[in-house]
């Protein structure tokens, strides 16, 4: 395996992902859903603690992530560029890693952004560093997961949108029915009421 092929790779799907517009908005809208859900239970909690953030997480990835993987080979395919990328003097794995790499690197760009939370709560308090630093570390094998599946959900659907559907659903199913005892179900509350009303 060749790391140099690996980094063209990573270098060329990180150009593609800041060359467009989308990424931007991807990371903006991110960070304003995280920051938003969590400054609204930080007041009404009153604890120094990021608990909130870390429990509404798992069902912002389910979105999230989805549209940050499902261009990775699907629009290879659709492009008909495939053929050509996979005659490139590399291996098949080389090419997966490098995509990977990319998407995690975005991914952990994204998740720095909110930051700013835990260097708050260090000036309004004391909050304790190590449930901190380990949700942190969770939450990034969380999304390394969603974006491993992404990418072979990617690689089997010639569309973008079915490729982020599917791998839409299948987050969520997983959040749901393997982290169901955790899952932020007072996140859908509002949700569960509005079908009530009308079905």
């Amino acid at each position: 395996m060749n790391s140099r092929n690996i980094i063209t790779i990573t270098k060329r799907e990180l150009s593609a992902y800041f060359n467009s517009v989308v990424a931007y908005i991807f990371m903006i809208v991110f960070v304003v859903m995280t920051v938003g859900l969590y400054i609204s239970e930080f007041f009404m909690a009153g604890n120094a603690d990021m608990r909130a953030l870390f429990n509404s997480l798992p069902i912002i990835l389910c979105a999230f992530l989805p549209a940050l993987t499902m261009r990775l080979w699907a629009e290879e395919r659709r492009g008909n560029t495939l053929e050509l990328l996979l005659t490139f003097p590399m291996s098949t794995h080389e090419l997966v890693i490098g995509k990977y790499a990319a998407s995690i690197l975005f991914y952990l760009l994204s998740l720095l952004l909110t930051l700013p939370i835990p260097i708050m709560l260090l000036f309004l308090g004391k909050p304790d560093l190590g449930p901190m630093i380990g949700s942190y570390l969770g939450c990034l094998l969380y999304g390394s997961f969603f974006i491993a599946l992404g990418i072979f959900i990617s690689g089997i659907c010639r569309d973008q949108i079915v490729a982020f559907i599917s791998t839409l659903v299948i987050c969520f199913l997983f959040v749901y029915f393997i982290c169901r005892k955790n899952f932020p179900f007072k996140y859908l509350e509002k949700f569960y009421f509005f079908l009530e009303i009308f079905f």
